[in-house]
């Protein structure tokens, strides 16, 4: 985002001045003739759109069966992200726009919405997403924090603070953050399978399976669910029940570096070494920059004896 939008909201908050003496014919030296372009309506406040949490989903787009994925659209083709800015839903236009790098136009459609979208949590925590998106982790927290002041138990809000601090290795505030933010809403995955993916990383492999096999009970065919049942399995050393879970997803998933890495190994263990070199060949270097150290060992690894 651009930095104008941080001073327009300063400026939206400080513009009611109080109004000059003058007489009943002329306002600040303006006669009545020269007002007689204003009208009434022009002083009708801007109607307010209130928070609804049948809407924040993006339904519009996406198959009623990915559950996981209706809640973020982080990983969504162009087609979908084209799809969801031409949506009726404002604040979705304003998630497709940022996932775009659409900064100009992301920028204009927040001043757009401001007067209308100020009291709605789901307006600050997507502004927040937009910063999150280009790595500004404080001004994204700011504005998370905003969406909480709105809406003290808004759970995307806490959840994707809890993704800053993941991202900061401040992991026990992370913990606490996702564990709220799925205590808030139930009925939302994402805070859940956050958890569980730090769970994991923490050696708590258990403790991460259970709330992966809930996920799946609920999106059976959610591709991410279906990865991390299938590392679970892998970590476990239950080679034949990875590989049917990973049997389950599209050849093309296997070209992220957080699918294709583990399937490259269990593959190999399987003793189907050609076929994890081919996976490994497939891999999109433009994701695997984070996962570059670990990306060398499964290469080790998958060319070892």
């Amino acid at each position: 985002m651009k930095k104008h939008f941080l001073v327009l909201i300063l400026l939206f908050g400080v513009s009611c001045a109080s109004q000059q003496k003058g007489s009943l014919n002329s306002v600040d030296g303006y006669s009545e003739e020269d007002l007689s372009w204003v009208k009434n309506e022009d002083f009708r406040p801007t109607p307010t759109v209130d928070y609804n949490i049948r809407e924040d989903f993006y339904m519009e787009s996406l198959s009623s069966d990915d559950s996981l994925k209706k809640e973020s659209i982080e990983r969504a083709p162009k087609n979908v992200l084209n799809r969801i800015e031409n949506s009726e839903n404002l604040i979705s236009q304003l998630a497709s726009l940022c996932y775009q790098k659409e900064d100009k136009k992301a920028s204009f459609l927040m001043d757009k919405m401001y007067e209308s979208y100020k009291k709605n949590p789901a307006y600050w925590n997507q502004i927040g997403t937009c910063y999150l998106n280009s790595d500004e982790h404080q001004r994204a927290e700011l504005f998370y924090n905003k969406a909480l002041d709105e809406k003290e138990d808004y759970a995307p809000a806490v959840n994707n603070l809890g993704v800053i601090y993941y991202r900061e290795q401040r992991y026990q505030k992370a913990m606490s953050a996702f564990e709220k933010a799925s205590n808030i809403n139930r009925f939302s995955l994402t805070p859940s399978f956050n958890l569980a993916q730090l769970y994991l990383k923490f050696g708590f492999i258990d403790k991460a399976a259970d709330i992966f096999k809930a996920l799946w009970r609920q999106s059976n065919s959610d591709s991410d669910v279906i990865n991390a049942l299938a590392t679970v399995a892998l970590l476990r050393n239950q080679i034949d029940q990875s590989l049917r879970l990973y049997s389950e997803l599209e050849e093309s998933d296997f070209r992220k570096p957080e699918y294709g890495l583990n399937y490259a190994v269990a593959l190999k263990m399987a003793n189907r070494t050609d076929e994890a070199f081919d996976v490994l060949k497939d891999l999109q270097s433009s994701r695997a920059q984070s996962l570059s150290d670990y990306q060398q060992s499964v290469i080790r690894f998958v060319r070892s004896r």
